[in-house]
This record gives C-alpha cells, structure tokens and sequence, in this order.
C-alpha cells in the first residue's frame, strides 16, 4: 500500500516513543510469510524511518528492510 493512499495519521498513532532507542512500531499481522517480520508479529521493532513504499527497520541481522504499512494497522 503506497503513502498516499493510506492514512499517515493511522499509522503516526501507532508509533511509540521510547527513551534511548526512538520510535517503535507493533507488528500487528503478516499477509506475507515470507516477510522478515512473519515471525515477528505482536513484536514493538525499533524504526528507522518512513517513506512512500513503507515503513523501514532492521531486521536481526542488522539489515535495512521494509514493512508493509497493512501490517503495522
């Protein structure tokens, strides 16, 4: 789902900001079991940034990856 065609507001109430490590994000479901985070789902993951295309983080093994803006609803 692309960034303008979602409500940044929704997603902007889900963020959580925590001392020392920034914004957070809950994994609420994964539509894709292969996505990084199909494991992950209930899980607060530390964000990095926000775009367009989606919602990046790191993964475990300190790769840049995406979320999809559906999965954090």
């Amino acid at each position: 789902m692309k960034l303008d065609k979602i409500d940044l507001k929704e997603v902007y109430n889900h963020l959580k900001c925590k001392p020392g490590v920034g914004f957070e994000l809950q994994i609420r479901r994964c539509g894709d079991p292969s996505m990084w985070y199909a494991n992950r789902v209930g899980e607060w993951i530390p964000v990095e940034r926000l775009d367009r295309d989606g919602i990046w983080a790191r993964e475990p093994a300190g790769y840049l990856n995406i979320i999809k803006f559906e999965d954090v609803k």
